[in-house]
């Protein structure tokens, strides 16, 4: 879960080093329990009052167009993934993109300026969720 769990102390009058160490790795094991527990009842929480998952990575599944002309002007870029939202950014290459989310989850529409594509090269599109960044997909510019 990324949070350490304390060790703890076992006083016990007449254990072996053993069974004091099998106390102990019992204790902690309940403690990492009840710590995972608390974890996933805050992430239920946050669906019913939001509608969206809690800590998922978004992922791009695809993009259309994956390329276009120089020079071509202003385009619509489509996203289609998963773990999306009504905060979901996009990005071209460092640019943040203006974003809209069209299908619940799924599907984003970014505009992407004319002034990004002035000269041939392969820019990586992603996306950003919650400050989790999804894997890379590349846009061609010819």
């Amino acid at each position: 879960m990324g949070h350490d769990v304390e060790a703890y102390n076992v006083t016990v009058g007449h254990l072996s080093p053993a069974q004091t160490k099998a106390a102990e790795l019992a204790a902690q094991n309940n403690a990492r329990n009840a710590y995972q527990r608390a974890g996933r009842n805050e992430t239920r929480e946050y669906e019913k009052l939001t509608g969206q998952p809690d800590g998922l990575v978004p992922v791009i599944t695809s993009i259309s167009p994956t390329t276009k002309a120089a020079g071509t002007g202003n385009f619509v870029l489509t996203i289609v993934g998963t773990n999306l939202n009504e905060d979901t950014i996009a990005f071209f290459g460092a640019s943040e993109l203006s974003t809209v989310l069209r299908d619940s989850r799924t599907e984003l529409g970014a505009d992407v300026p004319g002034t990004l594509i002035t000269g041939a090269s392969t820019v990586q599109v992603t996306i950003k969720t919650d400050g989790s960044v999804s894997n890379a997909k590349p846009f061609t510019i010819t």
